[in-house]
């Protein structure tokens, strides 16, 4: 039986693994471009299909459900207007459910974009997480994340992406206060003889 903690882990190593395969399957089909080059719903729908592999008999994945279905299917939705950083009437990328048709976790990806870009959407799992959190059936959420470098002058790709990465392990935890407990997955390749690099990181919250 794989317990709660094993499954937020499993779920996080997932969205990490399912950023990391999109870039290898995209250089594939394409010849050699990189996964930043293709449409944003080609990774998200890659890290929907590593997640649904998990454990396919206990849980379930959807694509860009509303938070407010989310909620009010998970029992967080409380009286009185909701804060303004859940963004209540937005979407997940994906939200993971389990076998009795609860959501328990959501997912954010984001790809080759600057770490403070990522801040809303980490306020927003925050925000949710705390809706209620006695009675709510979303434990946790997860934010994934892609960037690739190329090396310049000064600095090698490889410290660009583990730096950029670095940055938003360190921001992810400052946004979310120490309270708030975070693990991270993280994956890095050297794509070619270019000295290109690129990284896959995900960070679980809650």
């Amino acid at each position: 039986m794989i317990n709660k903690k094993d499954s937020k882990n499993d779920i996080a190593k997932a969205v990490c693994g399912g950023i990391a395969e999109s870039q290898k399957a995209y250089e594939r089909l394409s010849g050699g471009e990189w996964a930043w080059m293709a449409p944003e719903y080609w990774m998200t729908t890659e890290v929907a299909r590593q997640l649904g592999s998990v454990d396919p008999d206990r849980f379930n994945v959807t694509l860009e459900s509303g938070v407010r279905d989310i909620l009010e299917a998970g029992g967080g939705i409380r009286r009185g207007r909701p804060a303004y950083a859940s963004r209540i009437d937005g979407r997940f990328d994906a939200v993971v459910w389990d076998e009795h048709g609860y959501p328990i976790g959501v997912v954010e990806v984001k790809r080759q974009t600057p770490v403070d870009n990522v801040r809303e959407d980490v306020l927003r799992i925050a925000e949710v997480l705390k809706m209620r959190a006695e009675t709510s059936t979303i434990s946790f959420g997860v934010i994934g994340y892609y960037f690739s470098s190329r090396p310049v002058v000064s600095r090698s790709a490889e410290i660009n992406v583990a730096d950029r990465l670095n940055k938003l392990q360190a921001s992810v935890r400052d946004w979310v206060g120490e309270n708030m407990p975070t693990r991270v997955w993280v994956e890095r390749s050297n794509a070619d003889d270019s000295g290109d690099v690129w990284g896959a990181c995900s960070i679980c919250i809650g």
